[in-house]
């Protein structure tokens, strides 16, 4: 393992980046924790501003904080919006990467930066981390072009690549999951897609892995981190419905391919997973385990409050 020391924790006010600031604080490490324009105080530690689109104030940090690791969660996420604004999503998600990652060389740093299961192209899942990335659109091309900014700019750099559920810290962000329980609490049925499949990972359930990923320094490269079993959005949001308690039958089977997305979308990005679980000795859990914490954490991490088991 690497040398004690601060770990830097870009998004700490997203889903995933607030899940690492309280795992790594569990744990015992010194945490900062940063934020776009949503400051939030996490396990008490209060997160410090820092915008990805400014590269003198992204070295300026690292410098100025002399991490021994920077975990990189922050990203411009909106698949639509970054369909709309292109230069906007490649600063932020490509550009703002390189810079960190060459930062964090500079000051002999650990790095690793969180990816998406979105740079496969969907047409046959089970994804190993050497395929091919096809991106289908903008957003998953500025992941995947981040990648290889990460790989240059950091002869030791992590890549993940995830597709992460849980509680969203802020107010008014809701993850799908909350936003399935948000539809059943208030007596609305809801549709889910049978043809868009994906291998998610509980938030709480990642971070640590983050963690230990990026201080285990005989670890670099590309890693895939996720459930052991794939779902469709369809069986998910069923999942979801059935442990809290509602019918399944609330949640109604349609086609991705149906629905009015501004960006294609790709199909099955089920990520295959044995690597990380061969290099950590880690297995990975399953869904239906992960939705299960998923509820039982909600007082302690929900923005929002648990729906009503009554239905």
């Amino acid at each position: 393992m690497t040398t004690a020391g601060t770990i830097l924790v870009t998004g700490a006010s997203g889903m995933l980046g607030s899940a690492v600031v309280r795992s790594a604080v569990a744990q015992g490490c010194s945490v900062v924790g940063t934020h776009h324009d949503s400051p939030i105080t996490l396990a008490g530690r209060q997160t410090v501003s820092l915008t990805l689109e400014e590269p003198a104030a992204l070295e300026s940090a690292v410098r100025r904080i002399a991490p021994a690791a920077v975990i990189h969660c922050a990203a411009l996420t909106n698949v639509d919006h970054c369909e709309r604004h292109p230069d906007e999503a490649f600063a932020v998600n490509a550009a703002a990467t390189g810079l960190l990652a060459r930062a964090a060389a500079r000051c002999g740093a650990r790095f690793l930066y969180v990816s998406t299961d979105a740079v496969f192209d969907g047409e046959r899942g089970w994804y190993t981390e050497s395929d091919t990335c096809r991106p289908v659109n903008v957003y998953a091309a500025s992941k995947h072009r981040g990648e290889e900014n990460a790989l240059a700019e950091h002869a030791t750099a992590v890549v993940v690549r995830l597709a992460p559920f849980g509680w969203s810290v802020r107010p008014g962000k809701r993850s799908l999951a909350e936003w399935v329980l948000a539809e059943l609490q208030d007596g609305r049925s809801l549709s889910g897609f049978t043809d868009a499949v994906f291998t998610p990972m509980y938030q709480r359930d990642l971070a640590p892995l983050l963690i230990d990923l990026v201080r285990a320094s005989s670890i670099a490269g590309i890693y895939h981190l996720g459930s052991r079993d794939a779902v469709s959005k369809f069986e998910f949001a069923r999942i979801v419905a059935e442990t809290a308690g509602f019918s399944p039958d609330l949640v109604h089977p349609v086609s991705i391919r149906d629905h009015p997305f501004r960006a294609p979308r790709p199909l099955d990005v089920s990520l295959s997973t044995s690597k990380v679980s061969r290099d950590l000795g880690r297995r990975m859990p399953v869904v239906r385990d992960g939705i299960a914490s998923l509820l039982r954490d909600a007082p302690d991490v929900a923005a929002h409050p648990l729906p009503s088991r009554s239905r």
